[in-house]
């Protein structure tokens, strides 16, 4: 059995993302078990922790997570885990802004859209909160 994913479930980089966005930082250090919650609670997926452990390391291959194990001295101990932090790399963000802009064109075309459904409406709602710019030019 392979100890890595060639196609790892890109929503547990949602999670993660998600985290990092919650703390208001640009890394996490959540639980395994923490990540298997959400992803049953959010996704209706149901995730061992060692399957989990080999889609982390399918999204640290193909270079959307940093993960680093964090340790700590401890005199009468001596190094003792403490968590792993999950820093999401720049393949992760272009993936995030690419369906930010996703979601900015689905609403400015219904609030283009002449028909009276509830979509404008929520569309008109979020307008103030999401900025409707178009991408940045491909370089």
């Amino acid at each position: 059995m392979s100890s890595t994913v060639r196609n790892p479930d890109l929503r547990i980089l949602d999670i993660i993302m998600a985290l990092s966005s919650w703390a208001g930082k640009t890394y996490c250090y959540p639980r395994l078990s923490t990540i298997v919650r959400l992803m049953r609670e959010r996704h209706g997926r149901h995730l061992s922790v060692r399957t989990l452990c080999r889609h982390l390391r399918g999204l640290e291959d193909q270079l959307y997570i940093r993960r680093r194990r964090r340790h700590q001295w401890r005199k009468h101990i001596g190094w003792t885990f403490r968590s792993t932090l999950y820093i999401p790399m720049h393949r992760s963000l272009a993936r995030a802004v690419r369906a930010t802009y996703q979601v900015a064109r689905i609403l400015k075309t219904a609030l283009e859209s002449s028909s009276s459904s509830r979509v404008p409406n929520l569309a008109n709602k979020l307008r103030i909160s999401l900025r409707l710019a178009e991408p940045p030019p491909k370089k």
